[in-house]
């Protein structure tokens, strides 16, 4: 059971940050070289020539990660439970990736999409949000699955 919580703790850590942590830094870097991805008081686009972002624009889109991440701590936790309880069925870890990677990314992306539905968040920012969470599901996702193997005992005659 230790084991368990241990592989679900990972899972999340790696999540959030992968999936999280890569849409933050996708923002600001969109956000530096002059595209807004927000409407705050601007619209949509390339507004500005300058390369620089100021700490208004960083507590902005630090506001939006917030949000996002209640939603995908409470994805992450949901996927893991259902597809531990495939994993009693058997385990293929091609399998599991590519249903990790489609179900993680679409949820994510429907999380983005949701929370930037309330933000005004441009839609390159939310399929962002998808493509990150397609990535974190087929690549580390799997891992966190795969059942503990136990070493065999050769019987000696």
């Amino acid at each position: 059971m230790k084991q368990i919580f241990k592989k679900l703790g990972k899972h999340i850590f790696w999540g959030l940050l992968l999936i999280l942590g890569g849409l933050f830094l996708y923002i600001i870097t969109i956000w530096t070289i002059g595209y807004i991805p927000f409407t705050d008081n601007r619209s949509f686009g390339w507004q500005e020539e300058k390369l620089s972002i100021s700490y208004d624009d960083i507590n902005h889109i630090w506001q939006f990660i917030r949000l996002l991440a209640i939603y995908v701590f409470v994805e992450l936790i949901i996927v893991y439970g259902i597809f531990s309880l495939f994993k009693l069925i058997g385990y293929n870890r091609l399998i599991y990736s590519v249903l990790g990677g489609i179900i993680i990314g679409l949820l994510t992306f429907y999380s983005a999409l949701r929370t930037g539905w309330e933000i005004e968040v441009d839609i390159s920012s939310i399929i962002a949000g998808g493509v990150f969470g397609f990535i974190y599901g087929t690549t580390l996702f799997p891992k966190y699955l795969k059942p503990r193997t136990t070493k065999k005992i050769k019987p000696t005659t």
